[in-house]
């Protein structure tokens, strides 16, 4: 017979693990945050919509990964880099990198993991980034390098060479909904 799972220890696991991996201790604030996340109810399995509102809420938790609304899938943010985990300890699936110029949100990647691609991770990705960007005063988004996401830009709204407007880019208007999973 296997022991029943200890959720207390595996807690204090996962504070040391990210107190080991930012070099720095936890505050309690974090502390009761991650416990909370990780004491939470079982995510829901399957495809699950999530809303923009969820997206951005994740992206400003403050913890090192951050659930998507009550989804599988977690959001870290580092630098002007924005990744979605499968998971709360799970590796990065996916993510977007870029930059700001004045304005104006550079995408320079975005990427997802083969076996994770058609579960609409990429969109999640671009409207992560939009939200980022508009958190650090931007109002359009470019392509800083040349689209070869096969015309995936072209759908959310996003030509080569142009600004496009954050406010008008796919999924930005209202608190959409997106399905992912």
């Amino acid at each position: 017979m296997e022991p029943t799972p200890n959720p207390g220890k595996a807690v204090t696991k996962v504070v040391e693990s990210k107190q080991e991996e930012s070099g720095k201790k936890l505050s309690a604030e974090d502390v009761a945050r991650l416990r909370a996340m990780l004491m939470a109810p079982a995510p829901v399995i399957g495809p699950v919509q999530v809303t923009r509102a969820e997206i951005t809420a994740a992206l400003n938790a403050g913890l090192a990964m951050n659930r998507i609304g009550t989804s599988r899938y977690y959001l870290s943010k580092s630098g002007t880099s924005v990744r979605v985990h499968f998971g709360s300890t799970g590796d990065s699936i996916g993510h977007v990198t870029g930059g700001k110029d004045g304005d104006t949100g550079k995408v320079e990647t975005i990427e997802v993991s083969g076996a994770h691609r058609g579960k609409g991770l990429g969109r999640l990705l671009a409207v992560a980034f939009y939200e980022d960007m508009v958190n650090q005063g931007c109002a359009f988004v470019s392509l800083g390098t040349p689209d070869t996401s096969g015309g995936f830009w072209v759908k959310q709204g996003v030509q080569q060479a142009a600004k496009t407007a954050i406010a008008t880019a796919q999924g930005r208007g209202g608190n959409q909904q997106f399905n992912i999973g």
